[in-house]
């Protein structure tokens, strides 16, 4: 970078870039967001991330088996039956389990609450 460029960025403070960098990232984390909360990412990638994560996990796990205990761990009896609430507790208290149930809302019944308050006639 030549000399008459490199001076002025410089002078500007390190928090400023961290800034810029963050709202210059915002139409790409938006456009993430977007593109892994629909049903169609989660129905596409169930088989490839099964064998990924059996492949790159530290402990080789088969295919499809954290994907059926992850599962297993939402449903109450099997999660008791299983030995898994020790599990689900943890990933309670992280937060994860609310930032599921936001996706959920804001994915799957978005759609059906603008169809019920714009297609549905008010009782007179």
């Amino acid at each position: 970078m030549g000399e008459s460029f490199a001076r002025p960025l410089r002078s500007i403070e390190p928090g400023l870039w961290i800034q810029v960098a963050n709202a210059l990232s915002l139409p790409a984390r938006t456009l993430r967001a977007g593109a892994t909360g629909a049903v169609e990412f989660m129905y596409n990638n169930v088989q490839r991330d099964a064998f990924s994560s059996a492949i790159l996990s530290k402990g080789w796990f088969p295919p499809y088996f954290q994907t059926i205990q992850g599962a297993g761990m939402m449903i109450k009896p099997l999660r008791t039956k299983l030995g898994l609430q020790p599990m689900f507790e943890k990933y309670v208290k992280s937060g994860a389990l609310q930032n599921s149930l936001v996706t959920l809302d804001r994915t799957y019944f978005s759609r059906d609450v603008q169809q019920y308050f714009t297609k549905t006639k008010p009782i007179t």
